[in-house]
């Protein structure tokens, strides 16, 4: 399994949101997302062609990305078939608007449940530990974000890799009184990167809504908030927002328990 291909579409998106138009690798990103629902009948040759760069510069550009070939970057793009269907199937149904209400409130109602000594665990661990790093693919990064500038604003840095997970430096400096999170809705992510966790020093928890991951015991703790079937009706809703509902949840809680009152 190729691990980069849970940050594919974030690394993406990253090129077109902060490089110049003009860029090589920009060119080559905005051609792919346009064109992604037909990557599987493209060569590298034609990709070449109708960006006006060389085969050279789409190896280089897959390579950055944290790929070995066009070959193997391609495949990835298979699995957002799927996706697709599933958004798709999802946002037109009727009456979206009364749907979306009920779920949020439904899930909203679930995620307050989740018992308070989570909360408690993951704040004091983040609290007592020198760096913080949360690990996610794209559907988690805006959560994390989000995360990340609150907790900024609670005096503690909270740093995030969504994208080159198997090469990644950062991974490899972190120490044993650090703290990795690893937020993965249906923990394919996590266990994808399992190979990496016994070679890395750090506290390591997993945050996720798959509750068949217990198994996992490269994890040294596992908080699973709410189990969520990837083919369930609501999975992009818990994922894109259940996430977000419950970091919210926990920089309150951080705040409560470790911010003085200015």
């Amino acid at each position: 399994m190729i691990i980069n291909r849970y940050g594919l579409l974030y690394s993406l998106f990253s090129i077109i949101n902060h490089q110049e138009q003009s860029d090589a690798d920009y060119v080559v990103a905005e051609f792919l997302l346009k064109n992604y629902s037909d990557i599987g009948n493209l060569n590298i040759y034609d990709v070449a062609d109708s960006c006006n760069v060389s085969r050279s510069t789409i190896r280089r550009f897959c390579e950055t990305i944290g790929f070995d070939n066009f070959a193997t970057m391609k495949k990835e793009f298979d699995k957002y078939d799927d996706e697709y269907n599933r958004y798709i199937s999802f946002y037109s149904r009727e009456n979206f608007s009364d749907y979306l209400s009920l779920e949020m409130n439904r899930m909203i109602t679930e995620l307050t449940q989740v018992p308070e000594t989570i909360l408690e665990d993951i704040s004091s661990k983040i609290y007592n530990s020198s760096k913080v790093v949360f690990l996610t693919s794209s559907i988690g990064a805006t959560a994390v974000s989000q995360f990340q500038n609150g907790m900024l604003f609670s005096n503690k840095v909270i740093h995030v890799i969504s994208d080159h997970f198997d090469n990644h430096p950062m991974l490899n400096s972190l120490e044993e009184n650090d703290l990795l999170i690893v937020l993965s809705g249906t923990a394919n992510l996590a266990r994808s990167i399992v190979p990496q966790l016994s070679t890395i020093k750090p506290y390591k928890a997993l945050l996720t809504m798959n509750e068949s991951v217990t198994e996992v015991l490269e994890y040294d703790s596992i908080y699973n908030i709410r189990d969520v079937l990837p083919d369930f009706d609501s999975s992009i809703l818990y994922f894109k927002y259940g996430f977000m509902f419950f970091l919210d949840m926990l920089l309150a809680k951080y705040i409560n328990d470790y911010i003085k009152e200015i």
